[in-house]
């Protein structure tokens, strides 16, 4: 990535500039439901820093993780909006990779007819949920080749709560989970070195009218590991917004979901890599249950500003409001061997 006509002036004028939006936190009405390809489309940008995630989070055979996260950006007056993906693969034949690809706003094409989203011709996802759905990544940078070829199946159906938007004073987060759980088969490959893999894939889609930087603090995605569904996309709020803790929980059997709604986050121990603090341990406090995670080795961590470097990255961060860092790995969620997927704002 890179920040293109900057300009001295401006490095001045963003250096300084805060935007906070004072509110109440509201959440969604209702109970659990369906999601729908209407849900998994883009949806409507409503502000020059509205930001659109999908992310995958890949459990496969030999042990490896992948986090594979397709987006739309929109960074106001910092750069042009963009879209582009980023992948980290964990535990590659004992090595870990991070890529990240970066396209005009054009690229961005959602498309009716196979019901996907292509932001390059070798980088899509495709196909009705939950009946089929495969992701396509193949590209090379830095002298490094990455293909990702997977298909699913055994798709549970896509669920979240209401209709999906938390509002945050004028502010509003949609959070899908348009995947619980999947099963998935293919082919990872890294310089031509190829593994034919099998496994299990949950994933979600987040909507922002601002920049994360601007609402949330942490962010803690959980994905138990085994037949049944055990998985929680959970963030705190600023604390312009009481800190108040948003997001869902899904538990039960493929068939028959139960809905956990957040209600706090408790640290029993917790320490601060890279600057950020992640627990060690914690307890997620849902409305009929809690959950205890424990947080294991982290396998892999990640900036967003990763590839900025100097007065630019300085710059972006100021203008942010801060850099979030992830830390990925493996733990355990009441006892189950579990993946995780944390982020905490440096600011």
């Amino acid at each position: 990535m890179q920040i293109s006509r900057l300009r001295p002036v401006f490095w001045l004028v963003t250096a300084v500039l805060v935007s906070f939006s004072f509110g109440e936190v509201t959440f969604p009405s209702g109970g659990l439901t369906n999601t729908s390809f209407t849900d998994l489309k883009d949806h409507p940008q409503n502000s020059k820093t509205y930001n659109e995630f999908w992310t995958y989070h890949f459990d496969l055979s030999q042990n490896i993780q992948i986090v594979l996260n397709f987006s739309r950006a929109n960074l106001g007056r910092l750069k042009d909006p963009v879209c582009g993906t980023d992948m980290a693969v964990i535990g590659f034949k004992g090595k870990n990779y991070t890529v990240a690809r970066e396209y005009p706003e054009k690229n961005f094409q959602f498309s009716n007819a196979i019901e996907g989203l292509n932001v390059h011709k070798n980088i899509w996802f495709k196909g009705a949920l939950p009946k089929a759905h495969q992701v396509y990544f193949n590209t090379k940078k830095n002298g490094v080749s990455y293909y990702v070829n997977l298909k699913f199946s055994e798709i549970s159906q896509g669920k979240t709560w209401g209709d999906g938007v938390f509002k945050l004073g004028n502010e509003k987060v949609g959070i899908f989970i348009h995947i619980p759980r999947a099963r998935v088969q293919g082919v990872v490959a890294i310089n031509n070195d190829t593994l034919v893999v099998e496994g299990t894939c949950y994933m979600d889609h987040t909507f922002q009218s601002d920049m994360g930087t601007k609402l949330v603090k942490y962010g803690y995605r959980y994905q138990a590991v085994g037949d049944n569904i055990h998985v929680g996309y959970i963030l705190e709020t600023l604390k312009q917004y009481q800190k108040k803790i948003i997001g869902f929980g899904l538990t039960g059997t493929p068939g028959s979901l139960s809905l956990l709604k957040p209600e706090n986050v408790y640290l029993s121990s917790s320490h601060k890599p890279r600057g950020v603090r992640m627990p060690k341990k914690m307890t997620i406090k849902y409305d009929s249950r809690s959950v205890v995670f424990t947080r294991d080795k982290d396998r892999s961590s990640w900036s967003i500003l990763s590839e900025f470097r100097g007065i630019v990255k300085w710059t972006a961060k100021k203008f942010m409001g801060g850099e979030i860092i992830y830390f990925r790995g493996q733990g355990k969620a009441d006892g189950l061997k579990a993946n995780y997927n944390f982020f905490g704002l440096n600011e």
